[in-house]
């Protein structure tokens, strides 16, 4: 989360939690765990490309705007403890 806010294009590996934020070649790459060759290509695929870095870059920072931004999350989350505590009454 912190290298999508700074966008950073990112080259992660492709877990669940990952899936969530990433969209491969769209905002970043995801690799197969234990895929040290693919790592290495996407990486070097990303050095070699200002344009695809500059996108994902934008692409990073406006997701990171849109679904990481505290001030709008903590709302929803004050909204969900409040209704939690309405039910157990």
């Amino acid at each position: 989360m912190e290298a999508l806010a700074c966008g950073s294009p990112v080259v992660v590996t492709d877990i669940a939690g990952n899936r969530e934020w990433i969209r491969d070649g769209e905002n970043g790459f995801l690799v197969p765990p234990g895929d040290t060759g693919t790592l290495a290509v996407r990486i070097v695929k990303l050095l070699q490309n200002d344009g695809l870095r500059s996108r994902m870059s934008h692409a990073n920072l406006r997701l990171a705007g849109i679904r990481a931004d505290w001030k709008k999350n903590s709302l929803v989350l004050e909204k969900c403890l409040n209704d939690l505590l309405v039910q157990a009454d």
